[in-house]
């Protein structure tokens, strides 16, 4: 999909496109390699958006909804939803990401296979970012911003001295906001962007794991919930 070529919906394992350079193929193959020299078991994953609890993450959109959201009400604004109004999205938890693999284990036919891992429903985000006001007590601007904000990675750096402010007040642990998303502003800016023609979305079928046993699933709204309050428990968010 980040090639800018259409992709078949929902994609399968074996529509995978090896025709450029790609960090995860080049793992694979070292996997492979690996395995074949020392007869070990392998089983490649390829989750969709991984959602948890992580600091200083190159592709973690949940400290970036939950630092987003805590920017915008402490300047007395409604929380926007800044991506396409009609976006959708698959996610998977980091804890189905656990427990797939734990199932590989005890699976034989996992073995040498590859296999797509979603939560098994679907967030289209500007439905999403209901809940989230409602998560951080805020009022929702429920008009389309697409095209009308700039990029999160050039907008929310700016805030960096007021994020250091309420940290300070808050008694936050990561007081320095870099620090606490690192590259996922960026990240969820290309998540929340427009489709590329044609307008079809990124969805890939889980058929396979889950015809081999693995049916685990899980609510990605709720699931993003769970996360922004464990990273409040943790105070890397200020309470509500």
């Amino acid at each position: 999909m980040h090639t800018g070529r259409s992709m078949r919906v929902p994609a399968r394992e074996s529509d995978a496109v090896r025709d450029h350079a790609n960090f995860y193929f080049a793992q694979q193959d070292l996997l492979e390699e690996r395995a074949a020299e020392a007869g070990f078991a392998r089983t490649i994953f390829r989750p969709q958006v991984v959602l948890g609890v992580a600091v200083g993450s190159a592709m973690n959109p949940v400290a970036a909804l939950g630092a987003y959201a805590v920017i915008q009400r402490e300047l007395g604004l409604p929380l926007r939803c800044p991506g396409h109004p009609e976006l959708l999205t698959e996610c998977t938890d980091a804890r189905l990401v656990a427990a797939a693999i734990e199932w590989s284990w005890r699976e034989p036919r996992a073995d040498g296979e590859a296999f797509n891992l979603a939560n098994g429903d679907v967030v289209v985000w500007r439905s999403f970012f209901e809940r989230l006001a409602g998560e951080f007590g805020m009022k929702l601007d429920p008009s389309p911003q697409l095209g009308r904000t700039a990029p999160l990675a050039k907008a929310m750096p700016e805030h960096a001295g007021l994020w250091r402010k309420i940290a300070e007040r808050e008694s936050l642990r990561i007081a320095d906001l870099d620090a606490l998303i690192g590259l996922s502003w960026q990240y969820a800016d290309i998540l929340w962007a427009a489709p590329a023609p044609p307008r079809v979305p990124m969805l890939v079928s889980t058929i396979k794991a889950r015809s081999l046993g693995f049916a685990d699933c899980i609510d990605t709204e709720h699931c993003i919930l769970e996360h922004l309050r464990a990273m409040r428990a943790l105070r890397y968010l200020p309470q509500r």
